[in-house]
C-alpha cells in the first residue's frame, strides 16, 4: 500500500495543474490514517486482552497514533471542510471510547502493577475503533465523490476552451482563404 501511495503521491505532484490535486492527497492522507488505526488497534487489543506490552510494541503504539494525528490533520489543512465531518465523528460515543481506552493504555502500558487483561473492554475497543474507522471511510467516499466532481468541472472547462480553440483557428482559417481569394 505504502509504494503505491507515494507513487500516487508523486505523480499528484508532478501534475499540479488543476484544483483536485488537494483533495488527492487529503484522500491519501485518510487512507494513511485509517490504516494506521488498524494498527493502533492490533496493539491496542493485545494490551487490553493480556494486560501486558513489551517496550517495543509500546513505542510503535505510540508512532502510529502520532501519524494518525499527522494525516487527519493534513487532510483537513487540504480539504478544510473535513473538519465539520471530523468534528462530528470526534463528538460520537464510538470516538470517545476508543480516546478513552487509548489513553488509559498509553498511561497504564509500561507500568506492570497497572496492568490488567479485560477481555470486555477489549471487544469495546474493537467495536469502536471499527466504527470509527468506518466513520472515516464514509468520509473518504465523499471526498472521491468530490474528486469526481472537481475532476468532471476542470474536464469540462477543458473540452470548453478546446472548442473555443478550434473555432478561433477556424475563424482564421476561413479568414485566410478570404483574403488568398481576395488577393489574387
Amino acid at each position: 500500500n505504502d509504494v503505491i501511495l507515494d507513487h500516487l503521491d508523486d505523480n499528484i505532484k508532478s501534475t499540479d495543474r488543476s484544483g483536485v490535486w488537494r483533495y488527492l492527497i487529503s484522500f491519501k492522507n485518510l487512507l494513511r490514517a485509517i490504516e494506521n488505526i488498524g494498527i493502533v488497534s492490533v496493539y491496542g487489543i493485545r494490551y487490553l486482552t493480556t494486560g501486558d506490552v513489551t517496550q517495543k510494541n509500546f513505542i510503535k503504539y505510540v508512532e502510529h497514533d502520532t501519524l494518525i494525528w499527522e494525516y487527519l490533520n493534513s487532510s483537513i489543512h487540504l480539504a478544510p471542510y473535513l473538519e465539520k465531518k471530523f468534528n462530528k465523528i470526534y463528538s460520537g460515543d464510538a470516538y470517545k471510547f476508543y480516546r478513552q481506552s487509548d489513553s488509559s493504555i498509553i498511561q497504564n502500558a509500561m507500568n506492570v502493577e497497572k496492568s490488567s487483561s479485560n477481555i470486555t473492554s477489549a471487544m469495546k475497543y474493537y467495536e469502536s475503533i471499527t466504527e470509527y474507522m468506518t466513520e472515516l471511510r464514509s468520509c473518504i467516499n465523499e471526498l472521491r465523490d468530490d474528486i469526481e466532481e472537481v475532476a468532471q468541472e476542470e474536464l469540462n472547462a477543458a473540452d470548453q476552451e478546446k472548442i473555443a480553440g478550434i473555432a478561433i483557428l477556424s475563424f482564421i482559417s476561413i479568414v485566410t482563404i478570404i483574403f488568398y481569394f481576395f488577393v489574387k
